[in-house]
């Protein structure tokens, strides 16, 4: 009676064992889907939400750029406008010059003409220890001092 006993009792534990080892292993089975599943949803979440940041930086730059092109059309605007009062400027400058040149001309005009002498200039050498001789230069002729005297009345009138 110990023999059918015994394998009453090891029929029993094995059966025990098989329902422990089958409940679990369908469990197990059951968790390791069930975390896949849930990875792929934690995956899922985590790229929506890149993408839904990436669209967001994607409108904030475009925004960026839309307010940098407004910025360039203003200022080739200013930049046509101050070409043209740089053009303005520049006729104004032309005008300017020729104006001065044609003052110049006229002063030129009303300068007198001092003609210098042509030929050889004299030249003496003195030798000598002794004293130097008086300049040989002569006074200045009645026409000179004629000549001189208009040249500085147009000075005068030139410096007021």
């Amino acid at each position: 009676m110990i023999g059918p006993l015994i394998c009453f009792l090891l029929s029993a534990a094995f059966c025990a064992a098989g329902f422990w080892f089958y409940s679990n292993s369908e469990h197990t089975a059951f968790d390791k889907t069930f975390e896949v599943i849930n990875s792929v949803k934690k995956d899922f979440k985590d790229l929506n939400e890149l993408v839904t940041s990436n669209i967001t930086t994607i409108a904030n730059a475009n925004l960026r750029v839309k307010a940098v092109e407004e910025d360039n059309a203003k200022m080739r605007l200013e930049i046509s406008k101050m070409s043209d009062e740089l053009d303005v400027f520049r006729d104004q400058v032309c005008d300017t010059r020729e104006k001065q040149i044609k003052l110049r001309d006229m002063l030129s005009k009303k300068r007198p003409q001092i003609s210098m002498p042509t030929g050889p200039i004299p030249i003496e050498i003195y030798m000598g220890s002794g004293p130097s001789p008086k300049s040989p230069h002569a006074k200045p002729t009645t026409e000179q001092k004629a000549t001189l005297k208009k040249v500085k009345k147009q000075l005068d009138g030139l410096s007021r």
